[in-house]
C-alpha cells in the first residue's frame, strides 16, 4: 500500500515539474528553430528571392527612360514575351 502511495506521489511531482519546466524549454526550443530559419532565409533565400517583382529591376527604369522611340519599340519586339522557354516565340525550321 505503501509502494502505491510512493508511486503516485512520485508521478505526480515528475508530472509536475514537467509542467513547471516545459514552458522554459518550450521556448529555448521555438528560439532556436526560429533563429536557425532566420539564419538560413538571410543567406540562402535571398538569393532567390525577388524584391522587384516579375519585371525589370528597378535599375533598368532609367535606361528604358532615356530610349528612343525606335530603340523603344525594338526592346518591346525584343521583350514581348518572358524569358520562360515555353513562352518564347517559335522560330522557322528548315
Amino acid at each position: 500500500m505503501t509502494t502505491q502511495v510512493f508511486k503516485s506521489i512520485a508521478i505526480g511531482v515528475l508530472v509536475g515539474a514537467a509542467l513547471f519546466f516545459a514552458p522554459f524549454f518550450l521556448i529555448r526550443f521555438l528560439l532556436f528553430f526560429l533563429l536557425i530559419g532566420l539564419i538560413v532565409r538571410f543567406f540562402v533565400g535571398g538569393r532567390f528571392r525577388r524584391d522587384w517583382g516579375y519585371g525589370f529591376p528597378p535599375a533598368f527604369a532609367d535606361k528604358i527612360r532615356n530610349m528612343t522611340d525606335e530603340e523603344y519599340a525594338a526592346f518591346k519586339q525584343k521583350y514581348q514575351v518572358n524569358c520562360h522557354p515555353q513562352n518564347k516565340p517559335q522560330t522557322a525550321q528548315l
